[in-house]
């Protein structure tokens, strides 16, 4: 019997109503917000007060599928909880901001203040600071948050509070800016809109919402850290496996649940165990003997191994630090996870009956234990209510005598108070959507425990919309396998399990599942902004593309353009793109297309990912279109292309015509011109190598021609690799720091062709010039790019073009020099991030009206890391706005600055007398011997143990106490 199509639709509109309602109980608040409900995300009026908007960050190590999880991906709502960071599904180790990737969104309007209070709670002891991508940062450029350029690192225990003008309008994101750590979750949005009035392109389009932000970045497997190491020490791969758009992917996939109830392996420590179908969520309990189990497993037997919280069954039972023991009827509860010394298993999601009691369970033919379905309608009647939106589940059991029936025949569709039995074919059903019997924590008596759908109080609408989203996906694609089934009945058939012995009826067929994807809703004949930002770590550009959509794109970086309709456009590692999408389509479901280019390309992994545009009242399904690597390709005009000039098909950024009026910066000579050589040199570097145990030429040639040992290769910028300097300059500038600086005029007695040249590379520029850069990838090594980040500036992108494979910065200053470089100087792009062609140049200007020690670098972050970077310092140190009072301080010291004379120093006392040296002999000398009965008062020893004055020691309390931990401007 297939499900009539009202009775979907009766479904669907209670979970509706059910998920609203639980939306409006705010009731908990969690101690690490997400902000999502933030009052400065508002709408922007040309005469609103502008407000201080204040955030608090708290970075830590964390993990994917953690058991804040619970039975992520096999119950989809589980994905959706606060704190799941599901990812692409692989576990590993990951930093997070208030355990979110990515981190809280920051949506202000222009003109707002923004205060962030980052706490550092990083378990591996490392410093951190958190850059504002595309903030200029105008009088504020010690709050630009570069480690060791404008600020010490903020340290383990340490908090820090940034504080800064929402001045730049646009689409942009905040990420750490030390080590490594963006590439493992430490990164978020970051808009800053505009009253219509002042938006160039408000008529375009009808809705700029919060859930239409897009965050991309390639992901690699593990930390960061450990495939950069391995990738640089030990000739391991480090090429991306997947993308994540908004933190979301679909890569690994996970076996069907057991039969047996064993566990799965995937990274949450859920064991789902089903009950009349339906999959009970939190930590799942297994009846088998003598089974190992990870993590949070239990285990209803003796002999079974145990890890670190599992509970054993025995007349002492134990309990681990987060469990509670509630007796009733004997049976113990705990938060998560509970034991029964009789024998019996109880989760706090498991409903009781009023007595106390655990509902009557039976076994199937696969030891699985289920409940009849008059159980299930009596426990509903039981469930606590004190929560509202567990009121409204409750009020919700019996649905089955709205027309719902119970079973299905043999499609094993059964719908018992909104739980869809699937059998064992692992579907998520209904309980995707939290309503399955007992989804979440209910209560037993006196001890409450949170629901799932108190859980969902904290969630955005956008996030309600998906996971019921997901879940109309789901239910579809059940009623669809029912009609395959119910045609080919011999094939993969499923029976309803019911009471009784089954063993003569075919097993139900499994069916694997996956984390689930974004999702984006709109409305047909409505205008949608869209704003997508990349988080890129490797070099991997990522093609964008909505399928049967044109998309305008309107902005880059945050300054608009003159619109250009496209198919598709590429985005780089730094780089924000806005674009409109014109819902004129069919209602339906469409992909949204992400298809990874070089180290990300079809040479390598064929990374790509989707995610889905669903209009509004469509059928919850996946579009019918592939996504394999080569169909998410899309023809037609083509955005920002991979070292490609523009043709018919592509357009480069320096053909768009800006909409913010022309500059000084546009005069036809600047002031000051840089030709800035990129690539990667073949030099032996310490890092990396060791000439006399290792050296490079020995890794070239170790394997298949060594051609795999071309990352090891330094990428520099006209041959110098940067280091940081001792201290922070802008905060901390000392003629220390300024003999640390370089540039290509400082190793006369070194060829920086053969040997490594490394210093903190800086050019220095005066303020009020109007400066050229020509960037050139010469290209001689490897085809890759380097999309280039300035902090401080926007530029003007006057020229871009792709030479060859390869090129020099002789030849390009050549080409100029003949006038054969024409550049665009009226109407150019601003832009912060801008490619560069491998083999290639791209030409920007900039008036030089910010002072501060601004960083510009490779924004893949592998490249920076090794080297990548320079430091442009506009105007001299006294021309810089000065750091706030009790800026904290940080750098270099060595002993041989704290050097004492001998005779200053304190004498040691002598060793307390004992019973072995009681008898001592006479002294030698005539001299009486001196017995010290105290240690010196620090009164008595200042004068002699203190060196004089000098000028780099503190005068003032202050300044004291600008070293101690932590700072904020409030403790002045």
């Amino acid at each position: 019997m297939i499900v009539p199509t009202h009775i979907w639709s009766l479904a669907l509109s209670v979970l509706n109503l059910v998920f609203r309602v639980a939306l409006s109980d705010s009731s908990f608040k969690s101690r690490l917000p997400d902000y999502r409900d933030h009052a400065c995300a508002r709408e922007c009026e040309e005469d609103g007060a502008p407000l201080t908007c204040q955030y608090d960050f708290t970075l830590e190590y964390y993990y994917t599928l953690t058991q804040a999880c619970y039975g992520c991906p096999y119950n989809t709502t589980d994905c959706f909880r606060p704190h799941c960071v599901a990812a692409d599904g692989v576990s590993r180790g990951i930093m997070t901001v208030n355990r979110m990737m990515p981190g809280p969104a920051i949506r202000v309007c222009e003109g707002d203040t923004i205060i962030v209070n980052v706490k550092n709670k990083l378990e591996g002891g490392e410093g951190t600071a958190i850059h504002w991508h595309g903030i200029l940062q105008s009088k504020t450029p010690y709050m630009d948050g570069v480690a060791m350029l404008t600020q010490c690192p903020i340290n383990r225990h340490q908090t820090f509070q940034y504080k800064f003008l929402a001045e730049t309008p646009g689409t942009h994101f905040w990420h750490a800016h030390a080590g490594l750590q963006r590439a493992d979750g430490v990164f978020g949005a970051l808009v800053i809109r505009q009253p219509k009035s002042r938006d160039y392109h408000s008529a375009l389009y009808d809705h700029d919402l919060p859930e239409h932000s897009i965050l991309l970045n390639d992901w690699i497997g593990e930390m960061g850290a450990s495939r950069f190491a391995g990738h640089h020490h030990a000739m391991t791969e480090h090429l991306p496996e997947s993308i994540l758009i908004n933190g979301r992917a679909t890569l690994k996939t996970f076996p069907p649940r057991s039969e047996g109830g064993a566990h799965n392996g995937h990274g949450g420590h859920m064991m789902p165990m089903e009950t009349n179908g339906h999959q009970l969520a939190g930590h799942s309990m297994h009846e088998s003997s003598g089974n190992q189990h990870n993590d949070h497993a239990m285990h209803e037997s003796s002999g079974n191994q145990h890890s670190d919280h599992m509970m054993r069954e025995s007349s002492g039972n134990q309990h681990s630090d987060h469990m509670m023991q509630h007796e009733s009827s004997g049976n113990q509860h705990a938060g998560h996870m509970m034991h029964g010394s009789s024998g019996n298993q109880h989760a706090g999601h498991m409903m009781q009956e009023p007595n106390g009691h655990q509902m009557p369970m039976h076994s199937n033919d696969n030891g699985v234990r289920q409940t009849t379905s008059s159980d299930n309608e009596n426990s509903m009647d039981s469930l606590p209510t004190t929560n509202p939106a567990m009121h409204n589940m409750h009020n919700m059991h019996n649905m089955h005598t709205m027309g719902m029936p119970t079973t299905h025949g043999d499609h094993s569709m059964g719908m018992n108070t909104m739980g869809m039995n699937g059998g064992d074919h692992s579907m998520h059903n209904m309980n995707s959507m939290g309503m399955n019997n007992g989804e979440g924590h209910m209560n037993n008596g006196d001890n409450e425990m949170p629901s799932a759908m108190e859980s969902l109080t904290t969630l955005s609408n956008s996030d309600l919309e998906q996971m019921l989203a997901n879940s109309e996906h789901q239910m579809h694609q059940m009623h669809q396998m029912s009609m395959r089934r119910r045609r080919s009945a011999n094939e993969n058939s499923v029976t309803a399990p019911t009471t009784s012995d089954d063993s003569d009826k075919p097993s139900p067929s499994p069916v694997s599942v996956q984390t689930p994807h974004s999702i984006f809703m709109v409305k047909q004949g409505q205008r949608y902004r869209f704003r997508v930002a990349s988080n890129g770590v490797n070099n991997c550009p990522i093609e964008f593309s909505v399928d049967n959509h044109t998309i305008i794109v309107i902005s880059s970086d945050g300054t608009p353009f003159k619109p250009v309709h496209v198919q598709s456009f590429n985005i780089f590692a730094g780089e924000r793109y806005d674009f409109i999408l014109n819902a004129n389509k069919p209602s339906g479901n469409y992909w949204i297309r992400t298809r990874g280019l070089a180290d990300c390309g079809s040479d390598y992994n064929s990374v790509s990912q989707t995610a889905i545009l669903r209009y509004e009242g469509a059928m919850p399904m996946f579009p019918k279109e592939s996504t394999d690597y080569d169909a998410m390709e899309r023809s037609g005009m083509k955005l920002n292309p991979f070292n490609k000039n523009s043709d018919s098909h592509t357009m480069n950024v320096d053909r768009l015509e800006s909409l913010i009026p022309d500059d000084i910066s546009l005069k036809v000579k600047p002031d000051r011109v840089f030709y800035l050589g990129m690539d990667f040199n073949m030099i032996e570097n310490y890092r990396f190598n060791d000439p006399d145990f290792y050296p490079l030429q020995h890794m070239m040639h170790k394997e298949g021609g060594g051609g795999h040992a071309h990352h090891m290769f330094s990428p520099q910028i006209n041959k110098i690799s940067y280091s940081a300097p001792p201290s922070p300059p802008l905060s901390q500038y000392t003629k220390d720091i300024e003999d640390s600086f370089c540039d290509h005029n400082s190793f006369k007695e070194k060829n920086c062709k053969k040997e490594l040249c490394e210093c903190t590379h800086r050019v220095k520029i005066k303020l009020g010039e109007v400066v050229e850069m020509v960037l050139v990838d010469e290209g001689k090594h490897m085809d890759n790019n380097h999309p280039m980040h300035m902090h401080g500036y926007n530029f003007r992108v006057v020229a871009m073009e792709k030479l060859g494979n390869s090129t020099s910065v002789e030849h390009v200053r050549l080409l100029d020099d003949m006038g054969l470089i024409n550049r665009k100087l009226h109407r150019a792009i601003s832009k912060d991030t801008v490619t560069v062609p491998d083999g290639g140049y791209t030409i920007i200007r900039f008036h030089a009206t910010n002072p501060g020690f601004w960083l510009f670098h490779c924004h893949i972050a592998f490249h920076m890391e090794m080297g990548m970077s320079m430091v442009i310092q506009v105007g001299e140190p006294e021309q810089m706005p000065k750091p706030p009072p009790n800026f904290p301080r940080c750098g270099d010291w060595t002993p041989k600055e704290q050097e004492q004379p001998e005779e200053n120093l304190c004498p040691s006392p002598p060793p307390p007398p004992s019973a072995a040296n009681f008898a001592i002999d006479p002294p030698t000398s005539t001299a009486a011997p001196v017995v010290t009965t105290s240690s010196p008062r620090p009164s008595d020893t200042i004068s002699s143990t203190v060196p004089p004055k000098t000028s780099t020691q503190f005068t003032s309390t202050s300044e004291v106490a600008s070293d101690l931990p932590g700072w904020n401007p409030t403790d002045n």
